[in-house]
């Protein structure tokens, strides 16, 4: 089905209006904090190794820095 969100692009409790609504992809920092979620809930999956196919690199986590938000 074209159109409906992945399940790590959404945030819990964020709601979605009409019917071809945009979902913004939530990022690098998010994409990893909900794979570990799953993980501690016992998915069955891993994480990826540095280096390994699908794997973010070096370069990712520079970019995913410079949008980062300050704490």
């Amino acid at each position: 089905m074209q159109g409906l969100p992945n399940a790590c692009q959404v945030q819990v409790g964020r709601p979605l209006y009409g019917q071809g609504a945009q979902v913004m992809p939530q990022g690098l920092y998010a994409n990893i904090a909900a794979k570990k979620a799953r993980i501690k809930a016992g998915s069955g999956e891993k994480m990826r190794k540095a280096g390994k196919k699908g794997a973010p690199t070096a370069a990712a986590f520079r970019a995913a820095a410079k949008t980062a938000k300050k704490k």
